[in-house]
């Protein structure tokens, strides 16, 4: 992979070389996605993952990312097959973990003793929280709560014969 993307190589065999390794490292990652496609599905045995889970969450690489741990640990998850589908309340937090999934599914592979682990997200709308969706307005609604709040603002509006909404 290009080590920063942002300066340019000195002289062209450096480039060359790094277009080489990363080439190379795509052609790794495709042949050992094509070994585990070929390999038997394995299911998850739900009780041991259940402790190697804990203990992904106990490392200290994943305490450090505090936000990607939050959401892990507040996150639930479903077992079906091979598969760990976490389920986040949003696109946002998928993003915000995704970065760290191949660290997350390779020691879960190795904990668990399982090489077929693969790892899905799913937003569940039902994870959203009650305090998230009083927070999610119309525009109607916010136009109420500005006259509470500010019943002047009626006044204003009829003085000047105008409608916010």
């Amino acid at each position: 992979m290009l080590q920063n993307k942002n300066t340019l190589p000195t002289d062209l065999t450096s480039l060359d070389a790094e277009i080489v390794a990363e080439e190379k490292a795509r052609a790794e990652a495709k042949e050992r996605s094509q070994s585990r496609e070929s390999q038997p599905v394995i299911p998850i045995n739900v009780q041991i993952f259940e402790s190697v889970y804990s203990q992904l969450l106990a490392l200290d690489t994943i305490r450090d990312q505090m936000a990607v741990y939050s959401n892990l640990k507040l996150s639930s998850y479903e077992i079906k097959e091979n598969r760990f589908i976490l389920k986040v309340s949003s696109g946002t937090i998928q993003k915000l973990i995704e970065p760290s999934r191949d660290e997350i599914v390779q020691f879960l592979r190795e904990k668990t003793k399982n090489p077929t682990i693969i790892m899905e997200f799913q937003i569940d709308e039902e994870a959203i929280s009650e305090e998230v969706r009083a927070t999610i307005l119309t525009h109607d609604d916010k136009k109420r709560l500005m006259e509470e709040k500010n019943p002047a603002l009626i006044l204003l509006q009829q003085k000047f014969n105008t409608f916010l909404g």
